[in-house]
């Protein structure tokens, strides 16, 4: 996992929050929601999801957008890809 970049605001501590806990969906399917934001400040810029899903003969599949939002959160304005 990507080390978050401090607050382009305040400069401050930054970290990832639960927004709510467990969306169960029947007994097959969970979520949670995050947001990535400034303990500093309480700027909050990125939210996403994480989704459990079991199948039906017992697969488990897991999709996060963490990766993804720690990547737009450190990513910064004039910065090269």
């Amino acid at each position: 996992m990507a080390d978050l970049k401090p607050c382009p605001f305040c400069g401050g501590e930054v970290k990832i929050y639960r927004l709510s806990g467990c969306n169960y969906e029947g007994q097959t399917k969970a979520g949670a929601t995050f947001v990535i934001g400034c303990y500093n400040c309480h700027f909050d810029f990125k939210r996403f999801t994480v989704t459990v899903t079991i199948g039906k003969n017992g697969d488990v599949s897991v999709v996060s957008e963490k990766e993804q939002a720690i990547e737009a959160w450190n990513k910064r304005a004039g910065e090269q890809e």
